[in-house]
């Protein structure tokens, strides 16, 4: 959830020393590579349980970044709760290069659903990366 490069090359920079030498970081983030939603909006209902749970995705790719919405019905309430989080997408060559730069190597960078090797349509990975020793 962090929205802008500056501050994830700040978290690499902190995290990397935080990090023992030879410490592993792992982490997951939204590529680029968003699936084509019609509209740019994808749209979930959850309510199966009998509790009604909602989500939307909105996909906005000018500013890279995906705006998920959640509404919630609890029961006893009179109103939904609802939660917004907003993500920024990433590719994982600047990713690489950032973490680089904060003296962390990355050792594999995974497709967040199959964790096999992302390849250039995986639009969650996993980030695997060392610290330098």
């Amino acid at each position: 959830h962090v929205l802008s490069s500056h501050d994830l090359q700040q978290v690499f920079r902190s995290v990397s020393s935080s990090l023992r030498p030879d410490g592993h970081f792992v982490f997951d983030l939204l590529t680029d590579d968003q699936p084509n939603v019609a509209g740019g909006l994808l749209y979930r209902d959850f309510s199966g349980n009998g509790q009604p749970l909602v989500q939307t995705i909105e996909w906005h790719p000018r500013e890279g970044s995906i705006t998920c919405t959640i509404l919630e019905h609890r029961p006893g309430s009179r109103f939904p709760t609802v939660e917004v989080h907003r993500e920024r997408t990433y590719s994982p060559q600047e990713v690489r290069q950032w973490l680089r730069g904060a003296g962390v190597r990355v050792r594999g960078i995974l497709d967040a659903l199959s964790l096999r090797s992302a390849d250039a349509a995986s639009p969650r990975v996993i980030i695997v990366a060392r610290r330098e020793p």
